[in-house]
């Protein structure tokens, strides 16, 4: 068995993005052609994030427009089409890549302008799987055009305090540089407007992984400082001021859920269950709904401009992306065998940082490069174990770190000499479930080597998800 992987880098180069731009006093002809584009663009961005999904939305074009007291026929929709419609993709071809941003303007601190919610979705045109990443709030990241760093969720209000309208075009930036990626898209959104959305769909359904309290969840009534919001393991169905509660605590004590990174997977759980209810037979044979989630966040959603043709390439992909997957991933300390992101070393102030330095994302690039390339193995996330069973103690621990240092962000580790004399190589999986059939699948082709069941001169149970034996 060869232990030689080949994972080839996929590098990204920058694409111009054309911001949002606002007309001054149009003709009335382009003042409806521009509030027709409006509409399309809050159509085209909802379903790109996975708010909106129907083709039937465009054949019922003219009662949105009305519902937003527009005057237009379903002729001006169609007309400017082209034949030939795509969304822009990134220099791979086959990417389309956008940046989601979550801000929150609720509470008692006027002007407020942290955006604590930051995500990139990728997806790939040829597979149909999405990936999402989750960027923490607490992230120290490289000022746009400064010599300094400070954690992501000011990059927006920075920019934005000393010159409107240029924030979100240096988040973009910000992000761009950590994750590696060239973003086609991007949209901000009042976390508030999502709130809306659930009700409008009367509540979603979440799966809670871990049960928790939280007794310090700041108290929205004018009266209390505190209030306990608590929330048990399995499905639940919230309704939209119990999904919000959801996705803000951070200050539980229970279950690791009192951190900014189980905020963030809470996020992609809400986000799922409104994808998963908008894309249900209820809602999309519901045109009222669709309607009055578009008039929900039609003044609660910041994008990048959209022309007709990418709208309806936006409505082709929702109907592909069927066929695929999605993946998530939250780039926390934990993420990519724990070598990515570490906690400053500032004792009076929590921040996080790439492992390599401030600054240094060269880490960051090659995960989400290889998790882009190979997400099923990075969602299962195996621990391998190498045993000797005749290759030579030495041998198979220097086989172990090769293929631990091809492999960087996975778990391989050595288990030592199990036999001697054994002939053969093997490569199973160790669970009784095919939990990590994929992953499995994916070792095989980059060793070279097909999987066997795990061989009956193995009568002990081994340690790993994944095991490769090593014999003479």
């Amino acid at each position: 068995m060869t232990l030689s992987v080949n994972l080839e880098e996929n590098k990204q180069r920058p694409l111009t993005n054309t911001p949002l731009k606002q007309s001054t006093k149009p003709s009335n002809l382009k003042e409806r052609i521009r509030k027709n584009k409006k509409v399309l663009i809050i159509v085209g961005v909802l379903i790109f994030l996975g708010l909106a999904g129907t083709v039937a939305a465009y054949f019922g074009i003219n009662d949105i427009a009305k519902s937003v007291g527009l005057d237009i026929k379903p002729a001006d929709v169609f007309l400017p089409f082209k034949k030939d419609y795509s969304l822009k993709k990134d220099t791979s071809g086959h990417r389309t890549n956008a940046l989601i941003v979550g801000i929150d303007t609720r509470g008692s601190r006027p002007g407020l302008q942290n955006t604590d919610t930051i995500m990139v979705i990728s997806y790939d045109h040829i597979t149909k799987d999405t990936v999402i990443y989750s960027i923490p709030r607490d992230l120290y990241a490289e000022i746009p055009g400064e010599n300094w760093d400070i954690k992501i969720n000011g990059i927006y209000s920075r920019f934005e305090s000393q010159e409107e309208g240029t924030g979100l075009a240096k988040l973009k930036e910000a992000v761009e540089e950590i994750t590696g990626l060239k973003l086609q898209y991007y949209a901000m959104v009042d976390v508030d407007g999502f709130q809306d959305v659930i009700d409008i769909l009367g509540g979603i359904d979440v799966y809670v992984e871990n049960s928790f309290t939280d007794y310090a969840f700041p108290a929205e009534n004018g009266k209390d400082v505190y209030e306990v919001v608590s929330f048990k393991k399995g499905v639940q169905t919230m309704d939209g001021e119990a999904a919000m509660k959801y996705v803000r605590s951070r200050k539980s004590l229970d279950n690791g859920e009192g951190s900014d990174f189980a905020r963030a997977r809470r996020q992609q759980q809400v986000i799922k269950g409104i994808q998963n209810k908008i894309l249900s037979t209820e809602t999309l044979l519901n045109p009222t709904k669709i309607l009055d989630i578009i008039n929900s966040m039609k003044d609660k959603i910041e994008i990048s401009e959209y022309s007709t043709e990418e709208v309806r390439a936006v409505a082709d992909v929702l109907q592909e992306s069927s066929q695929g997957k999605v993946y998530s991933f939250v780039m926390d300390p934990a993420v990519g065998n724990s070598k990515i992101l570490v906690r400053g070393n500032d004792p009076e102030a929590y921040y996080i940082q790439p492992a390599l330095g401030l600054g240094v994302y060269d880490d960051i690039h090659k995960f989400i490069d290889q998790s882009l390339e190979n997400p099923d193995l990075y969602d299962e996330n195996p621990v391998i174990y190498v045993y000797d069973i005749g290759h030579g103690y030495t041998e198979a621990a220097e086989a172990a770190t090769e293929l631990s240092d091809r492999l960087p962000f996975i778990q391989v580790l050595f288990g030592g000499t199990l036999m001697s004399g054994q002939e053969g190589s093997y490569l199973f999986g160790n669970k009784a479930t095919d939990e990590n059939a994929n992953s499995l699948k994916i070792v095989e082709q980059l060793l070279g080597a097909g999987s066997v069941s795990k061989p009956d001169f193995i009568t002990s149970n081994l340690t790993g998800d994944i095991v490769i034996l090593l014999g003479q």
